[in-house]
């Protein structure tokens, strides 16, 4: 995640957005969604520049959806 010098919400690449799209309904996409909302409206997300040095909560949800994506990648994207 990175954040723009303006202060505006957080973007992900296309790739990570590819990727959670891929599945929809999965767990994957739950996660990422689940994510994406919460890091749009966390001051501290969003200043951070990183999912990982967001806030607490935050950080816990990306590392829900990078564990969903890996899993999804492991097991052919049933999840």
């Amino acid at each position: 995640m990175s954040v723009s010098g303006n202060g505006s919400p957080p973007y992900v690449t296309a790739r990570q957005l590819r990727s959670a799209q891929a599945y929809p309904g999965s767990t994957m996409q739950t996660t990422y969604d689940t994510w994406v909302k919460h890091a749009r409206r966390c001051t501290s997300c969003v200043a951070s520049g990183t999912a990982e040095h967001g806030c607490p909560t935050g950080r816990s949800l990306w590392d829900d959806y990078r564990s969903a994506r890996i899993d999804a990648s492991t097991d052919g994207g049933t999840r």
